[in-house]
């Protein structure tokens, strides 16, 4: 009875972890400073309890500590492959990785450990659970990886992690309480590094929510860490490896039922189907002629890590990369013109002019078979024919009436009186505050993800691009293959001191979270006060999009600029009126910013021109 004991233990506090931790790095941004609380609760947690006498910490040895410390850097140098591999590559595509580990760790079990190869049941078994989270990828997601070199580096030291820590567990003989407290103790200090090392020293917790779900995530911590030293003793590697991938296949299903409320039968089958195969599955004996953590010759360990690990990995993944140029032909070949994959939305008053338009159409609509959205207090029908989605929004004198509606709990006008004065522009269009346009650009970006979540366009469109009606397309944009799914993408350049806002494409996995920054500027003011006055750079609308990126865990790829803006004498303007240049001259445009062009004629290797036609002035 005590490996199911054991077992269920695990997979409770595992999928609780999950859910928990989900919440609590969305209520506190700072996955490197959760980590190290987590670290910190439970050393202070056992070391309390075995003060009162609750539970036993075995005395350890030297070598004990050697090895523990050991195990310590190996956890945390799988969790940071992990997040590489999740920068690279889409949750769902993880999970066809995960469930390929144990028929790497089975025969690891057997080279290094003295495990029998699994039987032909069990085989099967292992072989059916990695069909079926493929099956589950093809059926309901996208199959996304962009960096095999992180993938096989993930592959790699999770699967040494597995048998390494399983080897410790069973030479050191320590109870599961004992390993639990050293592990943690042990990684506090370089855990403290990585916080600090991500710059999230200045993200605190600050309301009762975002207490209790971190709270809550260390204590299941506790118990999640003891139950799986616990475990580790009883099983095999292999057993192992097999409940922590269920574990990972059902939060994804608790995730669908909590959450998203829209998974489709044909995932939810293939889901059902992975967790039966892995009941199927029993782990394989102990051979008669070996003994656990036996050594073995120099030479047997070179052919077995070159068989054991870098032969299944090698042919793992050669398959799963086939697999998934298949997934993407299959869908590309299904898209046709009533099936767009890109929205573009342009923000704000109506600038540009007729050149600027006509390139928005030709380089941009046309080149990526794109829906056109526009948000604002104008007619978007001169830009583009066909609107797919027309949100009007009257232009405001004060857009801190919309701030206002917005009822941030600890208020937000200070933020135009408390910060050092001399250069601070990110509330600009709130009267009697900043200078600029950056507030309501912020306020745009708040309206634009309320009508995503309202219309629920994030199950329609692959790709949103947030761009502004006056930039003049030079060539071409970017294809849509080229960009990073995993990544906000902005195009190069015009930074000041943070990241450009003037151009970004979002997956639709992050398009959410990442228009997210006017809710987290006003709920959290004290930590852009914080990043502002120790940093002295400029406070600008740039550099609170780099800050929120950069505390959100959003990765940020940059790509090449075809566009620049423009300006017509009747635009109306809260920043630059432009400067001359002989093609504008003659186009009646002005070029708000001449490095933007500088770029873009270099980007697409051509001059602006003059187009050999009638002289349009739509001023007039």
């Amino acid at each position: 009875m005590k490996v199911p004991l054991a077992t269920g233990s695990f997979m409770l506090c595992s999928s609780s972890m999950l859910i928990v931790n989900k919440l609590a790095i969305t209520v506190y941004p700072a996955a490197g400073s959760l980590l190290l609380l987590q670290l910190l609760s439970s050393t202070i947690f056992i070391h309390t309890a075995a003060r009162f006498g609750i539970v036993q910490i075995d005395p350890v040895s030297l070598s004990h500590l050697k090895s523990y410390t050991f195990v310590s850097l190996t956890f945390l140098a799988a969790l940071l492959s992990n997040i590489k591999v999740l920068q690279y590559a889409n949750v769902e595509t993880f999970i066809v990785f995960r469930a390929s580990t144990p028929l790497a760790i089975s025969v690891l079990d057997y080279v290094f450990l003295g495990r029998d190869l699994p039987s032909l049941k069990s085989g099967f078994s292992l072989i059916c659970l990695f069909i079926g989270a493929m099956s589950y990828v093809r059926a309901d997601s996208q199959f996304e990886v962009r960096a095999y070199s992180w993938v096989v580096c993930w592959f790699v030291i999770f699967s040494f992690d597995q048998i390494y820590i399983k080897h410790v567990v069973d030479t050191a003989k320590l109870s599961p309480w004992t390993s639990s407290f050293w592990t943690n103790t042990l990684a506090i200090v370089p855990a403290f590094a990585l916080a600090v090392g991500n710059g999230e020293y200045h993200i605190k917790l600050i309301d009762s929510k975002s207490i209790v779900a971190v709270v809550l995530s260390c204590l299941i911590g506790v118990m999640m860490s003891v139950s799986s030293f616990h475990l580790r003793g009883l099983v095999s590697a292999t057993y192992f490896t097999v409940v922590g991938t269920v574990c990972k296949i059902l939060s994804v299903v608790i995730n669908y039922f909590l959450w998203d409320k829209h998974a489709s039968h044909s995932a939810l089958i293939s889901l059902g189907f992975c967790i039966c195969a892995s009941v199927f599955y029993r782990q394989a004996p102990l051979r008669t002629t070996a003994t656990p953590g036996s050594r073995a010759t120099p030479v047997q360990i070179k052919w077995s890590v070159t068989i054991g690990v870098l032969v299944p990995a090698g042919i793992i993944l050669a398959v799963i990369s086939q697999v998934g140029l298949y997934f993407r032909q299959t869908e590309a070949s299904m898209l046709n013109e009533s099936s767009h994959k890109a929205l573009v939305v342009v923000i704000g008053s109506i600038r540009g002019g007729h050149y600027a338009w006509r390139s928005f159409q030709q380089n941009l609509l046309d080149t990526l078979n794109a829906d056109f959205a526009y948000l604002g207090p104008d007619d978007p029908t001169a830009m583009a024919p066909i609107v797919s989605y027309n949100w009007y929004f009257e232009d405001l004198q004060d857009w801190g009436s919309f701030f206002d509606k917005m009822e941030a709990p600890s208020g937000w006008r200070h933020l135009c009186s408390n910060f050092p004065s001399g250069g601070a522009q990110f509330l600009g269009g709130v009267s009697d505050c900043q200078r600029g346009s950056a507030g309501i650009l912020l306020a745009y970006r708040e309206l634009l993800l309320q009508r995503i979540e309202h219309h629920n366009l994030t199950e329609k469109y692959r790709w949103f691009i947030l761009t502004r009606s006056d930039q003049l397309h030079l060539c071409a944009h970017e294809p849509l293959r080229n960009l990073d799914f995993g990544a906000i993408n902005v195009a190069e350049g015009e930074d000041y001191g943070g990241i450009s806002d003037r151009h970004a494409v979002y997956p639709r996995s992050l398009v959410v979270q990442g228009l997210g920054v006017t809710r987290n500027l006003l709920w959290n003011t004290h930590e852009y006060f914080n990043h502002f006055d120790k940093r002295g750079i400029h406070m600008n609308l740039e550099a609170v999009l780099k800050l929120y990126f950069k505390k959100s865990g959003l990765p940020v790829h940059r790509f090449r600029r075809t566009f620049f803006g423009v300006a017509r004498a009747c635009d109306r303007t809260r920043w630059s009126t432009g400067v001359s240049h002989p093609t504008g001259d003659v186009l009646g445009l002005k070029i708000k910013y001449k490095t933007e062009l500088d770029v873009a004629e270099d980007r697409c290797g051509a001059k602006f021109l003059a187009p050999e036609e009638n002289v349009v002035n739509d001023c007039e």
